[in-house]
């Protein structure tokens, strides 16, 4: 089963939906960013809200049903404006999301109890949250409300231990992603250009490679291997194309596997990478 918010993807018009076989609309609202439980029995999803009539920016509140649309109920009452991120533990038991305007990391069993909302620093924006394999621990970017001085943070998913995983003075560390055996994280390390490169380090900080340092574009979008020996990622070579890239997670092997594309990182809606087993 497929399931995606319509209104955004453009794969269906809702108000076409009597058209297609198959297809069930859960909502007639602004809803979006379905996430599935890795057991398939519920989705995590946000219900955007518009400020004021005369003001069109949105928040977002999470919210948890049953994957056939019974037992809606929002994990966070008490946290209203929760951003648009949300992501399951590896275990279905649990979920992650930003909340309160993006500024803290919440945690809440998948039926809402125990509900920990982190503390981070003042005047500071989390995303790009990202699970461990083993649920012991959340990855997650920081950054500056004016999306400056990025850094990644990790915590362990009781609460405890929250630091910093790299320093970034000069640059944006972004989109955490774990290796399948949760030894290393491969990230995204950008400027203010929209420009970034791939890395990967070691959970514990050491051991830091420059996987696609040689290509001269903007890398995006890591995905590792089963094996967690290789990562693919897009490269932006600009008025050249976008191509897709595998590389040795101890940045050797640098293979180009596809051929010119009009894709670029900015689009949206994007196809996104998976390594198949």
């Amino acid at each position: 089963m497929l399931i995606c918010p319509a209104y955004v993807s453009g794969i269906i018009d809702p108000k076409e939906v009597h058209r297609f076989d198959n297809v069930k609309q859960f909502w007639k609202e602004d809803y979006g960013s379905p996430v599935w439980s890795p057991d398939g029995s519920r989705i995590a999803f946000s219900v955007l809200n518009k400020d004021t009539e005369n003001n069109q920016l949105y928040s977002a509140d999470i919210h948890v049903m049953d994957a056939d649309g019974t037992n809606i109920f929002d994990p966070s009452p008490s946290e209203n404006d929760n951003g648009f991120q949300v992501i399951w533990s590896p275990s279905s038991k649990q979920i992650a999301f930003t909340c309160s305007n993006n500024q803290y990391l919440c945690i809440a069993n998948a039926d809402g109890s125990h509900l920990q909302k982190l503390s981070a620093l003042i005047d500071t924006n989390v995303r790009d949250i990202a699970w461990s394999p083993d649920g012991s621990q959340i990855a997650f970017t920081l950054s500056a409300k004016d999306f400056h001085n990025a850094e990644l943070y990790l915590v362990n998913t009781d609460g405890s231990n929250m630091h910093r995983l790299l320093e970034a003075p000069a640059a944006h560390h972004e989109f955490p992603v774990w290796s399948p055996d949760g030894s290393k994280i491969a990230f995204r390390s950008g400027d203010q250009n929209n420009t970034g490169e791939i890395f990967v380090v070691k959970t514990d900080g050491t051991d830091l490679y420059n996987l696609s340092q040689s290509l001269n574009g903007s890398e995006f979008d890591a995905v590792w291997s089963p094996d967690s020996t290789k990562i693919a990622f897009f490269s932006n070579q600009y008025q050249n194309g976008t191509y897709i890239y595998t590389v040795n997670a101890d940045g050797g092997n640098l293979q180009q596997i596809t051929e010119n594309s009009t894709l670029t990182q900015m689009d949206v809606p994007r196809p996104k990478l998976f390594w198949l087993p």
